[in-house]
C-alpha cells in the first residue's frame, strides 16, 4: 500500500527510472519509502527532484525560475512565452484567449462552430 493506494507488486516501481521497490513490510517500513509526485511513487533523490520540477503546460520542459513564463489568469499552469497556444490552431496567443472545455483558445477559433473536447474522437 502506497499513500492508502494498493499497486500489484509488478506496478510498485520508480515512475521515473522503473527500478521495482520491495513490497513494504513491517521490518523495510521506514527506509523502503517512495516519495510521491500525482500520486505515483518515485525514488528518493534524483528521480523525485527529476519529476517534481515545474513543467510548462505546452512542451513539458523545465520551468527555470530565471526565465519569463505565463500563467493566464483563467488557467492554473504555466507556459514558456512561445508555448502557449491555442489549442485548435496552435497558434501562439500573445493577445486575447479564450477558455472551452479548460484549455485555451484564441479568438477566432472560439467564434468558429464547436468541436469535440480535445483528446475526443468522433
Amino acid at each position: 500500500m502506497f499513500h492508502n493506494r494498493r499497486f500489484h507488486a509488478r506496478c510498485y516501481y520508480c515512475h521515473g527510472c522503473k527500478k521495482q521497490f520491495e513490497v513494504p513490510t513491517q521490518e523495510n517500513a521506514k527506509t523502503n519509502q517512495p516519495c510521491e509526485v500525482r500520486d505515483l511513487p518515485y525514488c528518493p533523490g534524483a528521480c523525485f527532484k527529476e519529476a517534481n520540477k515545474e513543467r510548462c503546460a505546452g512542451c513539458q520542459k523545465e520551468l527555470s525560475p530565471f526565465e519569463p513564463f505565463l500563467r493566464p489568469k483563467n488557467l492554473h499552469k504555466k507556459y514558456h512565452k512561445d508555448c502557449f497556444r491555442c489549442t485548435k490552431c496552435q497558434h501562439p496567443m500573445h493577445t486575447g484567449f479564450g477558455m472551452r472545455w479548460d484549455h485555451p483558445y484564441c479568438p477566432s477559433c472560439l467564434r468558429s462552430p464547436l468541436d469535440p473536447p480535445p483528446g475526443v474522437q468522433v
